[in-house]
């Protein structure tokens, strides 16, 4: 999949992408509220949502595993959250779409070893 995604990103030519998998789910407006987020935010390099599980035996919604209630709800800095940056996003991809020169630039790529949860950055050498 990281190498699927990869070529993707080089292929992409919009200004923003997001990366969905097949058993992947969204709200018909996702794209739409994210994009708009990121363009208001000053061109964010990354836009984020929050996301529900949904059970495949009963159908039922559940709210995601991330806890984001110290996130601010407006454009921010890293640096602005130090302290839990690394602890707070989780390790997918589904729920955000990137500034596609922002990952050309600093050659941030999925990592082709990988083919569990492939969300290691990786720079070409």
């Amino acid at each position: 999949m990281s190498q699927a995604r990869n070529l993707g990103l080089s292929l992409a030519r919009g200004d923003y992408v997001m990366f969905v998998d097949s058993d992947d789910l969204f709200h018909r407006r996702m794209l739409e509220i994210l994009y708009n987020s990121a363009v208001k935010g000053g061109n964010a390099d990354i836009s984020i949502c929050s996301y529900e599980r949904v059970s495949l035996l009963t159908y039922k919604t559940s709210m995601g595993i991330s806890d984001t209630s110290h996130v601010p709800a407006t454009t921010f800095k890293a640096l602005d959250m130090s302290q839990s940056i690394f602890n707070t996003f989780d390790g997918f991809v589904w729920n955000k779409i990137f500034n596609r020169k922002f990952l050309i630039k600093d050659s941030l790529l999925f990592d082709g070893r990988l083919s569990f949860c492939e969300v290691k950055s990786q720079r070409p050498t």
